[in-house]
């Protein structure tokens, strides 16, 4: 591809990129195209996030997906926030091609969103050191229940009791 059919792909990721941001963000402001990395920066994240979070603790927990409008899960957040309270990337299919966006903080993120806001039913938020990781996938099951699968790795965030 040439750096024009590259510009062009990154604006259309952009505009859906940027929605999954709006849809969840808890934040006043709106997100401006500016908010948004370079493709370069992503690059970075993705190397630093690859060779350091793979020598750390790993855990996954699976709940209900309507349980993350619970308060055992907002507890849950705030002990991760308490954790590690730096900024988060928010990564998703439609950043790849158009870079990310940085919450001041896990509490920035809004986790009752609807069940169709992310493409593809995954996204990761990344602390800003690149030392914890939370990975959220939405699946349904053969009967219809639609359940959060929730994958902490990092050197803080696997050790939450919230959820053991």
């Amino acid at each position: 591809m040439d750096s024009r059919q590259i510009e062009i792909q990154r604006r259309i990721y952009l505009k859906k990129y940027m929605s999954e941001v709006a849809a969840l963000s808890k934040l006043s402001h709106s997100i401006e195209e500016e908010d948004i990395s370079s493709m370069e920066f992503l690059d970075h994240i993705k190397n630093a996030n690859r060779d350091q979070l793979l020598r750390l603790p790993k855990r996954t927990i699976s709940i209900d997906f309507e349980e993350r409008k619970s308060e055992r899960f907002c507890n849950f957040i705030e002990e991760l926030f308490s954790l590690n309270g730096t900024g988060v990337y928010l990564l998703t299919d439609n950043a790849r091609a158009c870079g990310v966006y940085k919450f001041p903080s896990i509490l920035s993120v809004n986790f009752d969103f609807p069940d169709d806001a992310i493409r593809g039913d995954v996204f990761v938020l990344l602390a800003e050191r690149f030392d914890d990781k939370l990975l959220l996938d939405i699946e349904k099951d053969s009967s219809g229940t639609t359940n959060l699968q929730i994958e902490l790795t990092g050197s803080a965030w696997p050790m939450a009791k919230t959820y053991n």
